[in-house]
């Protein structure tokens, strides 16, 4: 039966409370399969329910970090038995062949980005060595598909590139928002706070520190104004140099850096809010992404800035729930703010719009249950 059927969830990048891997997947997965989920967390175990126990891996600093985490995962899985094992990482392809033929188990590889060209675009690595890793990269995960029994991916532009391995399925699994964790909090405060907000990751590659200098130009009209950060910096080095920026721009009132924060907050924040940016740079991994922000500003119904990608305007412009502006262009993504600030009707009716959209379609629950049902197509026993 359904319910015995075991399954590993694998991640040594991700936090324990990864939106996608343990709030979205693991949680649905759980109210149907034994799950056990290995993920960095600051403990060692934890029980969730009868069925769903996560083990933790140390959190993980700096890039050799996660090199013991792949090793001390290994030793987990020659411990455990599942019949499904699904995994997150890229650097987890390797693993692939002994799931396949040590463990006997089926594998689902959840895959979040197209990684040939995010190692293209990672500014950190050395230009002349970019296009060598990515190819590396490629090689291995031809690899990897030809063991995986189905591959599931956000958008299509992740997987474009790819071509069926041998008994290989595909599957559309949305990283979207769930309805009942984004209540209509904003949608009943038009006299939210004057903040604009940015939720995600910072790195020198997210145009983060344009976004805080374009702020610092549209409080030239707007003073009363503050741009609140709310994510994780990938480097302590990278953190720094946004924190000299905001000085250097008299910024340190009008700036809030709210670095990592627990997942059931970020509802609070974004009612709090007017506006949401999402404002990354055209580098190819961004312009074919879709990312989660975008439907969690929706679902709070915030009113979205964002860059002027296709992916991005497939979606916004058709549910009229924000603009879309060329990211290189300040002056541009000024005018965009000063519009949707001045208008508190434009504005209320973008974000009753974008949480129309998220009730309708742009929601986890309807992507939860396409995973459940593809898991069963599997045909485990």
């Amino acid at each position: 039966m359904a319910e015995k059927i075991k399954i590993a969830i694998c991640s040594t990048v991700h936090s324990h409370d990864d939106p996608r891997v343990f709030h979205r997947q693991a949680n649905t997965l759980a109210e149907c399969y034994h799950v056990t989920l290995f993920i960095c967390a600051p403990f060692a175990k934890k029980e969730i329910k009868n069925n769903f126990v996560i083990i933790g891996l140390p959190v993980w600093k700096k890039k050799s970090d996660r090199i013991k985490n792949i090793i001390l995962l290994v030793r987990h899985l020659l411990k455990i038995d599942a019949q499904l094992y699904i995994f997150h990482d890229p650097e987890l392809l390797i693993l692939f062949p002994f799931v396949k033929w040590i463990k006997r188990g089926k594998i689902i590889y959840d895959i979040h980005e197209n990684y040939r060209e995010f190692i293209q675009g990672k500014l950190w690595i050395p230009p002349g060595f970019r296009k060598v890793l990515s190819l590396i990269y490629s090689t291995i995960e031809r690899v990897g598909i030809y063991f995986s029994d189905m591959i599931w991916f956000p958008v299509e532009d992740v997987v474009r590139h790819l071509q069926n391995g041998i008994g290989t399925k595909k599957l559309l699994v949305r990283n979207l928002p769930e309805i009942n964790k984004f209540k209509e909090l904003n949608l009943q405060n038009c006299n939210s706070n004057n903040q604009i907000v940015y939720i995600g990751s910072m790195d020198s590659d997210r145009g983060i520190g344009e976004l805080i200098q374009t702020f610092s130009i549209f409080l030239t009209d707007y003073p009363q104004y503050t741009l609140v950060l709310a994510g994780p910096f990938y480097t302590e080095k990278y953190e720094e140099e946004i924190k000299k920026l905001i000085q250097s721009l008299n910024l340190s009132t009008k700036v809030q850096l709210l670095n990592r924060v627990p997942y059931e907050r970020i509802p609070n924040i974004l009612s709090e809010s007017k506006v949401g940016m999402l404002t990354l740079p055209p580098m190819p991994n961004y312009i074919h992404s879709l990312p989660n922000k975008l439907f969690e500003y929706m679902a709070m119904g915030l009113p979205i800035i964002a860059s002027d990608f296709k992916n991005f305007q497939d979606i916004i412009e058709p549910a009229k729930c924000g603009v879309c502006v060329n990211p290189n262009d300040i002056r541009e993504v000024v005018k965009a703010m000063k519009l949707l600030v001045e208008d508190e009707e434009r504005r209320r009716k973008m974000g009753l719009n974008g949480r129309k959209m998220v009730e309708l379609e742009y929601n986890w629950e309807r992507e939860g249950a396409k995973m459940v049902d593809a898991i069963k197509e599997l045909g485990i026993r």
